[in-house]
């Protein structure tokens, strides 16, 4: 029976691609024996010249894709493996061999292999009834299922029994789980529960698995989700040790510098003084006592007759560098008291302005040289003003410097200001510092700086797996998803508890057009992962063969006695028989968590033939112990599609996207949710 016009239409509309793949070499039932081969060769003036000693066996035979609908045309080409040619020269085949002929393209398929599942079509039964029937593309052949009469009940099989125009269409019942009812639904022809299922239990203040207990084994010793609070100086035992303020010490600050004050123990919330220096009130001596930036204001600050001729340091103009000094003087330069009018203060000098060394010459505006300070001012006398001074800096909160991976910073002084940078130099900032995170990510480090690695939490032994789609349009997302797996698994490469894989698909060789599936590196230690994922070219993702719901089937065991590759995904590394993953059963005495992490931008696809249905690979999903899914695809139909794989596998969809930043976001996410316990 010749399928209807709406099925031709999808058996012949797929696209035509530019170029010619090989298949294994195989004569046509019409091929010319290698004596007529030789024969047309010899007779040609301007072939080869094939010698006497040509053996026949040196005639090969292979076939080419060609258009107007590759995979359905080809032609075929004979050639000479023993002919020694220059393929500059002369026209090769890919494998370098002389090629003697090229034939016509000619229709040698029924159908694109591509697309096996053509869906149903109308018939007739034997006794004359209308009735539906399967059809699929075979190896490039159709075939038809047996025409089922349209009187029968709809049932959960992906066909259109009653004939209505829907399929798997009805009631499928009701069902129930420890933790409720819900419908039965008909998922690519096979009845799933939908009710919902037991979860993980985690700290929440849910059921989460439904056992009748809310988050047992999970909280903190304060009873609660979520990190034990740290100690804070009010009085309560914050963190639930039986001790209250205990251990609290603080940086602190007064108008004159940094310190450190110390909460008193006893349950008081008291703390004591600041240990820094206190401003002091204002005396006429020259200094900031009170250290508001300004000296001897708001008050009398006038010598009287007992200072006359003391001296007090000072560091301003006309002074030029260095150290200098002010002295009480009468209005008239005498030095003797009591003075006949005023008493006043000389400008900034050197000290031998003031007291000469007889015999030594004396400069009255370089003063004594100091300790070079952030002040634009030259206090070294060095002709040069605030060269090289360079302080350690810290704008986080008090008491998280040095605590945990938080750590001081640098500044640099320019014209009496703390600050980073060249062209601009920026006032204010603390290059290199390292400040606190909101919450600690689950990489044994102490990043919220609150002195506790993960806040408590501890990575349970997990093998992690990567299966990550690698035809030609995933490109950009390629190499985004690659540099966040690269930074990522850094984050937790001393984490022996951790082991790596990493499987791609479709990988097409230079020579082959078929794509096969390609186990890069199967669990093991960080530094055997890292060095497979480093060999890797994003920029070489190709092909069109997304085998990845095969891969899944393969990654946890599936039954493949009596599946083969189809003529689309020729092989794999490892080949089909020894395709597995060495997933842990337990490490110390503990159970190994399998995650399994998948990136596509194509719906699931099977090329193992026969095909893997998505059905049984979900109800494998929900048969492995310790499993869990995560799925990233586009929004839309891939979500739609992928969803329930990473939900029957307790894990979530994430979008896909191409910025390596939102996928290492998502990555971390994934990993506190799992890994971190």
């Amino acid at each position: 029976m010749r399928p209807p016009a709406l099925l031709c239409a999808v058996v012949l509309g797929f696209s035509v691609c530019s170029s010619c793949s090989s298949t294994a070499p195989a004569p046509s039932s019409d091929a010319k024996t290698e004596a007529e081969v030789y024969e047309d060769a010899a007779a040609d003036p301007g072939g080869p010249d094939l010698g006497p000693e040509y053996q026949q066996d040196c005639i090969g035979y292979e076939f080419w894709f060609c258009p107007p609908l590759e995979a359905i045309w080809q032609k075929q080409v004979i050639y000479d493996r023993c002919a020694e040619v220059d393929c500059e020269e002369v026209l090769c085949t890919g494998g370098g061999f002389l090629i003697l002929e090229i034939g016509e393209c000619k229709e040698v398929l029924e159908c694109n292999p591509l697309f096996p599942d053509l869906g149903s079509q109308e018939c007739v039964t034997s006794d004359g009834y209308p009735g539906f029937q399967q059809v699929v593309c075979d190896k490039g052949h159709l075939w038809f299922g047996p025409c089922t009469p349209c009187d029968q009940p709809e049932e959960c099989n992906g066909i259109d029994d009653d004939c209505d125009g829907e399929t798997d269409e009805g009631d499928w019942g009701e069902c129930s789980s420890p933790c409720g009812d819900g419908p039965v639904e008909c998922i690519e022809g096979g009845l799933v529960c939908s009710a919902p299922q037991p979860r993980e239990e985690i700290c929440d203040y849910k059921d989460n698995d439904c056992d009748g207990e809310t988050d047992e084994g999970q909280t903190n010793l304060c009873g609660k989700c979520g990190p034990i609070p740290p100690e804070v100086c009010d009085g309560l035992d914050n963190d639930c040790d039986g001790e209250t303020d205990e251990d609290i010490v603080e940086l602190c600050s007064t108008p004159c510098g940094t310190g450190y004050r110390e909460c008193l123990e006893g349950g008081l919330g008291e703390w004591t003084v600041c240990s820094a220096k206190q401003p002091e009130p204002e005396s006429c001596n020259y200094i900031d006592d009170d250290c508001d930036g300004e000296i001897d204001e708001d008050i009398n600050c006038e010598c009287q007759d007992a200072q006359v001729g003391s001296l007090f340091p000072c560091k301003e103009d006309p002074l030029l560098c260095g150290e200098g000094w002010r002295q009480c003087q009468c209005e008239d330069g005498t030095l003797e008291a009591p003075c006949e009018g005023d008493i006043v203060v000389s400008d900034c000098y050197s000290l031998c302005h003031f007291q000469p060394v007889p015999g030594e010459p004396c400069t009255d505006l370089q003063g004594e040289p100091t300790l070079e300070v952030c002040n634009n001012y030259d206090d070294d006398c060095d002709s040069l003003v605030d060269e090289g001074l360079f302080s350690s800096c810290y704008s986080g909160p008090e008491g998280t410097v040095d605590v945990g991976t938080c750590h001081a910073g640098e500044q640099v002084c320019v014209e009496g200001e703390w600050g980073w940078g060249t062209n601009p130099f920026v006032p204010g900032v603390c290059h290199g510092e390292v400040l606190p995170l909101e919450k600690d990510s689950c990489n044994g480090l102490d990043e919220d700086c609150d002195g506790e690695i993960d806040d408590g939490e501890e990575m349970r032994p997990t093998d992690i797996c990567f299966l990550m789609d690698w035809s030609g349009s995933m490109q950009p997302e390629a190499q985004a998803v690659m540099g966040a797996m690269s930074a990522f698994s850094v984050n937790y490469s001393d984490e022996e508890v951790l082991q790596w894989c990493l499987i791609i698909g479709p990988v097409v060789p230079s020579a082959s057009g078929f794509g096969y599936l390609w186990m890069v590196v199967d669990l093991s230690a960080f530094s055997d992962f890292q060095q497979a994922l480093s060999s890797l070219d994003s920029g070489s993702v190709s092909g069109g063969e997304e085998m990845l719901l095969d891969a899944l089937w393969l990654m946890l065991g599936g039954d493949i006695s009596g599946e083969t590759w189809g003529n689309q995904a020729k092989e794999s590394i490892p080949p089909l028989e020894s395709f597995s993953v060495s997933w842990r059963e337990s490490e110390d005495g503990e159970p190994v968590k399998k995650l399994i992490i998948v990136w596509t931008d194509e719906e699931p696809q099977s090329y193992l033939y026969p095909k893997i249905a998505g059905s049984s690979v979900r109800d494998l999903i929900k048969a492995t112990p310790n499993l869990r899914v995560y799925t990233f695809t586009p929004p839309g139909a891939q979500q739609s599609l992928w969803e329930p794989y990473a939900v029957d596998g307790g894990g979530q969809w994430f979008e896909l996207s191409s910025t390596a930043s939102e996928m290492f976001d998502s990555l971390t996410e994934v990993i506190d949710a799992e890994v971190c316990e």
